[in-house]
């Protein structure tokens, strides 16, 4: 690579050489006439040079860098199908919500007033064909009166 690059330089100093060579002897009684043409190559001449110099030393920092890559990509790593992953979340959440309305808004088949009627009808019966009806305990009153034995007389008891 070095020895490309130093070829190519002595190749562009050849080419600057040659028309510098040519140029010097017969331009010498054009220089009056043409001093604006004259001019113009200059530029042309110091445009190339310098253009010439920076392929040289970028070629050089290629050669030294031993093909290590000397940019990084710092860039923020997105979905490139995000905006239609969002459009598609949006139609999502308006469909939602329009199901979501249609179904509060809906009134319901099922008459909650019948079913109540119904099931006191049905504890109506039941009361009525069990023996002991529910809930009729807490009519009753207890005529069992219940005696508990101290603590103390249990221990007395059992020591004996």
């Amino acid at each position: 690579m070095m020895m490309m690059m130093m070829i190519m330089i002595k190749v562009c100093q050849q080419y600057m050489e040659k028309t510098k060579s040519k140029a010097s002897g017969a331009q010498f009684r054009k220089k009056r006439r043409n001093g604006s043409k004259r001019k113009l190559q200059d530029e042309r001449r110091a445009t190339i040079e310098r253009d010439n110099l920076l392929l040289a030393s970028s070629l050089a920092r290629i050669d030294d860098s031993r093909g290590l890559v000397d940019h990084k990509n710092e860039y923020k790593p997105r979905s490139l199908n995000a905006d239609k992953r969002r459009a598609e979340l949006l139609l999502v959440s308006r469909q939602n919500l329009n199901i979501y309305q249609r179904i509060t808004a809906c009134q319901s088949k099922y008459r909650q007033q019948l079913w109540m009627d119904d099931w006191e009808k049905a504890q109506q019966r039941r009361n009525n064909i069990s023996r002991y009806p529910q809930g009729s305990d807490r009519f009753q009153k207890s005529n069992k009166k219940l005696k508990f034995a101290s603590a103390e007389e249990s221990n007395d008891s059992t020591r004996r």
